[in-house]
């Protein structure tokens, strides 16, 4: 039986998609021990090796690839439920990014106003 975990999932994404732990680590705000927990957690749970680990980085096993489209599917699905779920109770939600230099971004985000609820930096 699969449970699903979409956090789980979304480091699983995260990873693949930076290709490294320490870098999906750093992209989330977690340890780098935290996320490699969590996809060895996942490796557990399914009973198979997802990523191929090397000094380099790391890659998708051939099934890790093979369930990659289905975990993309789940993250999407739940975040289209947590859109809908907004939506019914009357709020607009959506995704703005901004992009910027880092240096701009230290010294102005602190005062960037907070209108709306779910809003986060």
């Amino acid at each position: 039986m699969v449970i699903v975990n979409l956090n789980k999932y979304q480091i699983l994404l995260k990873t693949v998609e930076l290709g490294s732990i320490t870098r999906a680590a750093e992209a989330l705000g977690y340890t780098q021990s935290a996320v490699s927990r969590v996809i060895a957690d996942l490796e557990r749970e399914w009973d198979m090796e997802l990523l191929t680990r090397s000094r380099t980085g790391v890659v998708l096993s051939s099934s890790g690839a093979a369930l990659l489209p289905y975990v993309q599917a789940v993250c999407n699905a739940g975040r289209e439920l947590e859109e809908q779920v907004a939506e019914l109770h009357g709020l607009t939600r959506g995704t703005l990014r901004v992009a910027t230099f880092a240096s701009v971004a230290a010294r102005y985000h602190e005062g960037v106003p907070r209108p709306l609820p779910g809003y986060s930096v």
